[in-house]
């Protein structure tokens, strides 16, 4: 985010924090942005069901997934208004496999008590490999998890119904070689289990509260995979960056040392022109 992008969440922020709850929500919901027209990001793909599971099959190492809120959904709403980008949740895609080789997690004993919805890691390492099927690396309420089958995640899991507009952006230019691998593989081990950002509430998230990644939000994970990868420049503050600086957000978007991103890949988007007229009505 640039200088002025800043400012602004920051302000905003404030202004929120001030307003009794329901006064809040209603601003959010009513103000924050939405993905429509979707034409306007990249190609749309959710009318073909079967085209949209061939795309996610096919999805790569270092590949994005975002996500925009549906209208009414306060805590998605909030990252909405105050980055004034549709996008706010933004995940990266690893392949490989889990395999039946135990693994020890790093987190000391008692870290699930950071967060509520906490869960930790399963016990088993996952392997970094092409050959693999695509893993979602996802910074949630749950923690930084991976998760398989992204087919049918994506596309009816019920975590994922609070979402109106999901999709796709193709990390290009890369060499995906072994080394590239391994080096994510090493990181997937250390970050797994990591809790969702616990420093900061949902109206400071990308200020300086968020710098440490003893825990995590969606865009800090993102950003420190690409690092890993030499992608980004490890001076780089990743708690400050928003998911809307991986979709081209209004403020700056984050730059890549080498490679680009595609345009994105619409696989899911519905129609919330019903809920958004029935919120301005004030029904």
């Amino acid at each position: 985010m640039n200088a002025r992008g800043v400012a602004r969440m920051r302000a905003l922020s404030s202004v929120l924090k001030a307003l009794p709850k329901a006064e809040h929500n209603k601003l959010v919901a009513v103000a924050s942005p939405r993905a429509a027209p979707i034409e306007q990001w990249g190609p749309v793909l959710s009318d073909y069901p079967e085209v949209v599971r061939a795309r996610i099959r096919s999805l790569q190492t270092g590949d994005l997934v975002l996500f925009s809120t549906k209208v009414g959904v306060w805590s998605g709403n909030v990252i909405q208004f105050i980055s004034n980008s549709p996008w706010n949740h933004v995940a990266v895609v690893v392949r490989g496999e889990m395999t039946l080789e135990e693994e020890q997690d790093q987190h000391v004993p008692g870290y699930c008590h950071l967060k509520k919805m906490y869960v930790p890691r399963g016990q088993y390492k996952f392997r970094v490999d092409n050959e693999g099927t695509p893993h979602l690396l996802e910074a949630s309420w749950h923690g930084v998890h991976l998760y398989p089958d992204l087919e049918n995640r994506l596309v009816e899991h019920a975590n994922y119904e609070g979402y109106s507009t999901i999709a796709l952006r193709a990390l290009q230019g890369v060499d995906r070689t072994d080394p590239y691998m391994q080096r994510i593989e090493k990181f997937v081990s250390r970050v797994r289990g990591t809790a969702y950002e616990a420093n900061s509430s949902m109206h400071t998230i990308f200020d300086d509260e968020s710098v440490s990644t003893d825990t995590m939000h969606c865009a800090e994970l993102v950003t420190e995979t690409l690092k890993e990868l030499d992608l980004i420049s490890p001076r780089f503050v990743s708690g400050h960056a928003p998911p809307s600086a991986y979709a081209n957000g209004p403020f700056g978007k984050v730059a890549l040392k080498t490679g680009s991103y595609g345009p994105l890949e619409i696989v899911k988007a519905e129609d919330e022109f019903c809920s958004q007229l029935a919120l301005d009505l004030g029904l």
